[in-house]
């Protein structure tokens, strides 16, 4: 029996540049900074939601980008 191909084999494979520079664009900002940001911050900054916010903090703080939890 032959493969059909799906309607996701027919999609183009994701750009893996435009799913992190999101991230980059954040990380540039929050490293220019004079304080660390805080989520309310992210929201006001980007228009993300509360949870998106508290994710991008965590992830700056694992890798290092933070040195004081907000």
């Amino acid at each position: 029996m032959k493969r059909r191909d799906s309607y996701t084999d027919s999609l183009p494979a994701p750009d893996p540049f435009s799913t992190r520079e999101p991230a980059y664009r954040i990380a540039a900002w929050a490293i220019s900074r004079r304080t660390p940001p805080t989520a309310h911050d992210l929201i006001r900054q980007f228009g993300m939601s509360r949870c998106n916010a508290y994710r991008h903090l965590r992830a700056m703080r694992v890798v290092g980008l933070l040195k004081e939890a907000p």
